[in-house]
């Protein structure tokens, strides 16, 4: 199928997913290293749906491009991981 929309879809969704699960880890459970856990859980996470919408599900398929995506996305969390941190830091929206 290629690299579409709907992928650009899937680097945005995993690019959110990311960045919040590491503020998250960060902000509620003062994890100071959070980038390592995120990886981990996130791209397990979506191998598991691939796998799942691949082998389960009768109307969805696998595809290697949509892991791919997910991938970008969680690359894009880990290159501005810190700049975001910084915005939150100074936005002050989520500190209590």
């Amino acid at each position: 199928m290629g690299f579409t929309s709907d992928k650009l879809a899937h680097s945005f969704a995993y690019f959110v997913l990311s960045t919040c699960m590491g503020m998250s880890l960060w902000i509620d459970w003062k994890m100071k290293s959070t980038k390592i856990t995120v990886v981990i859980a996130v791209a397990i996470f979506g191998m598991i749906l691939e796998l799942v919408q691949g082998y389960v599900l009768s109307y969805r398929t696998f595809e290697a491009f949509d892991l791919l995506a997910n991938f970008i996305g969680i690359i894009t969390f880990l290159a501005t991981g810190k700049t975001v941190k910084k915005i939150v830091v100074r936005s002050g929206i989520f500190i209590n």
